[in-house]
């Protein structure tokens, strides 16, 4: 159930996109919906879910409620699970996305002047905003396309004390390796896992190497701030961000799909939305639901024969562009090889495979023997949504240094 106030931003929303995009207004028309049927705080479920493969079709104008393009911000989601969106935000809208990721950090006690040390992509760099050059909320930025070594001895090099680190699990899991094998690292104040959420194994792992908690946020490109878990509580709940989103479960169950709405953004608007994610939810029908648990976010990294590991941006940068592939996942079972699964588009020639395998040889250092598969059909795991790279070898990796030592 959502609140009253959740209520009037969602029936405001629902307004602006039926009046304004030729996207929502299509799609409520097929669904046999309409905005004046939002009457009551249960009547949010009627509203028809949107889907990933939905956005990914769709032009960017049939879903834009302004035709004043170039005046906007975009962002692009990582494609993790296969599909690339593009997410545009007016000014203001870019400023309420901010504030709502800085709430979050402010509850978990990150001072207005504390200095970030954070793992990122490049693309995801932005050119310091006012507050930025002003002193404040600074970030100290390491490539993730670099080796996990080579940024390990700059910050080694240039901290004794980290307030903040941040980054993706998987980058997060090589720095504590790599800091595991060297025997050192700076004294870290408290650890931000970015973006997707670590499981409790590997977070136990990182917590011992960095002698620190962390704290993990749900977030996505597409819906912002989700939710985060609270420093200030001893359990490892999430608290949903109630002002800014309306997050349930598809089927009304404890375990189940999340469909997620933005309430804040007219410019692009994500409403109801099915993210991918299946969570763990507890108080369902009440206005105090939260997130106990969310599935299907594991480490992706691959592992070479030489105890390397290649970071899974290195991965989906360098096959993501190639023409002729509609989809593809990258499997890891055996230290020495590789399997690409591929879903061909229309441009699918043999120079196309011929590419596919000597990228592989290039990020593997040619380590690894390279395996070409082709499917119409995609098929998730258990709770985990599809994703882009799965290796186990990087799981019994990690596990040969949290598990306990026999003899």
């Amino acid at each position: 159930m959502i609140t009253r106030n959740q209520l009037k931003k969602l029936k405001k929303l629902v307004e602006h996109a039926y009046e304004n995009s030729s996207f929502y207004r299509e799609h409520y028309r097929v669904n046999d919906f309409h905005p004046d049927m939002l009457k009551t705080v249960d009547d949010y479920k009627k509203i028809p879910i949107v889907r990933r493969e939905q956005l990914k079709k769709i032009s960017t104008e049939e879903i834009l409620t302004t035709t004043k393009r170039d005046e906007l911000f975009s962002q692009t989601t990582s494609g993790s699970s296969g599909i690339n969106i593009r997410i545009f935000y007016s000014k203001f809208e870019k400023w309420v996305n901010l504030w709502t990721c800085l709430k979050a950090y402010f509850i978990n006690r990150q001072g207005l002047f504390d200095v970030t040390v954070a793992l990122r992509d490049p693309v995801d760099i932005k050119k310091p905003n006012i507050l930025q050059r002003l002193g404040m909320l600074r970030y100290d930025y390491y490539n993730v396309f670099d080796p996990i070594e080579e940024n390990y001895e700059k910050i080694t090099k240039k901290y004794s004390h980290i307030k903040i680190l941040k980054g993706m699990p998987s980058d997060l899991a090589s720095l504590a390796l790599c800091a595991e094998r060297k025997g050192s690292f700076p004294t870290v104040g408290v650890i931000f896992s970015d973006s997707e959420v670590l499981d409790d194994a590997n977070k136990a792992f990182i917590e011992k190497v960095f002698n620190t908690r962390v704290i993990n946020y749900y977030a996505s490109v597409e819906c912002g701030m989700i939710a985060y878990q609270n420093v200030n509580k001893t359990n490892n709940h999430f608290d949903i961000n109630k002002d800014y989103m309306v997050v349930f479960p598809k089927e009304g169950r404890a375990i189940d799909k999340a469909i997620i709405t933005n309430l804040y953004n007219l410019t692009y608007p994500i409403i109801n939305y099915e993210i991918g994610d299946v969570l763990e939810f507890d108080n369902i029908g009440q206005t105090d639901i939260y997130i106990k648990t969310i599935f299907g976010k594991y480490l992706d990294f691959i592992v070479l024969p030489d105890d390397s590991v290649v970071s899974p941006h290195v991965v989906k940068q360098m096959l993501t562009h190639i023409k002729g592939v509609t989809r593809f996942q990258v499997q890891q079972e055996k230290l020495d090889e590789i399997k690409v699964i591929i879903e061909k588009g229309d441009n699918f020639t043999d120079e196309t495979e011929k590419e596919i395998i000597s990228e592989v040889k290039s990020f593997t250092n040619g380590l690894c023997e390279v395996q070409i598969e082709f499917t119409n059909n995609f098929q998730k795991v258990d709770y985990r949504k599809f994703k882009v790279i799965e290796s186990k070898v990087a799981q019994n990796f990690l596990e040969s240094y949290t598990l306990p030592k026999v003899g």
